[in-house]
C-alpha cells in the first residue's frame, strides 16, 4: 500500500481559468434567478405581501390564473435552482482560486442533466447548465497529463514521496516530524 503526501494540488493557468468561468456563468444564472425574477413579478409579490406572507403558496395545482401566476412566481423565485447555483457558483470560484480540484464528474453531471434540458426546452436559461458542465469537465480534463514532478514551480517539499505503510524510517517523514506516525509510533 503506498501512501502520498501532497499539499496542494497545482495546475496550469488556463484549467483555472475554465473552471473559474463556470463558477462565474453559474453565479451570474443564480443571480438572476435571486435578483430579477422577483423583480419581474413584482405585482404578483404586491399581491402575496397583501395577503399574508404566510402560507400563501401552495403545491396544488393551479386551477384559476391567479393560482398560477402563484404558482409560477414561486418557482420562478424561491423554488428556483438560483440560490443553490449561486452557491455552487461561489464554491466552484473559491476552489479553482485556492488551487483545488474540482472533480470532473460534476462537470458530466450537469452536461448529462442540461443537454436533455435545453432539447426539451431550448428557449430558457437552461442551456447554461451545459455550459457550466462543459467548462468543468474541460477544465478537469486538462490536468489528467499534469504531473507535480514535471511542473518546475512546484515546491520541492511538497512533492509527492511514495513509501510503503510500514517504513516508519522515512527520511522524508523525520524531516516532517512524523517518523514513526504509520507504524504505530507518536503522533
Amino acid at each position: 500500500m503506498y501512501v502520498c503526501f501532497v499539499e496542494r494540488d497545482r495546475v496550469d493557468g488556463k484549467s483555472v481559468r475554465l473552471v473559474q468561468a463556470a463558477g462565474w456563468v453559474a453565479i451570474g444564472m443564480g443571480a438572476v434567478h435571486v435578483v430579477v425574477a422577483p423583480l419581474e413579478r413584482g405585482d404578483v409579490w404586491s399581491q402575496v405581501l397583501g395577503d399574508g406572507v404566510w402560507n400563501t403558496f401552495t403545491l396544488k395545482t393551479p386551477s384559476t390564473l391567479s393560482e398560477f401566476e402563484r404558482a409560477e412566481t414561486f418557482w420562478t423565485t424561491f423554488g428556483s435552482w438560483g440560490v443553490p447555483t449561486l452557491v455552487f457558483g461561489g464554491y466552484v470560484v473559491w476552489s479553482a482560486r485556492q488551487g483545488h480540484r474540482v472533480p470532473g464528474w460534476l462537470g458530466w453531471t450537469l452536461l448529462a442533466w442540461g443537454a436533455p434540458l435545453v432539447i426539451v426546452l431550448p428557449a430558457s436559461p437552461g442551456w447554461a447548465f451545459p455550459l457550466i458542465g462543459g467548462l468543468i469537465a474541460l477544465g478537469d480534463r486538462r490536468r489528467q497529463g499534469w504531473s507535480p514532478s514535471q511542473d518546475p514551480q512546484w515546491p520541492s517539499r511538497a512533492r509527492p514521496r511514495r513509501f510503503v505503510k510500514g517504513s516508519a524510517d522515512s527520511p522524508w517523514l523525520r524531516e516532517q516530524g512524523r517518523a514513526g506516525m504509520f507504524a504505530g509510533g507518536k503522533r
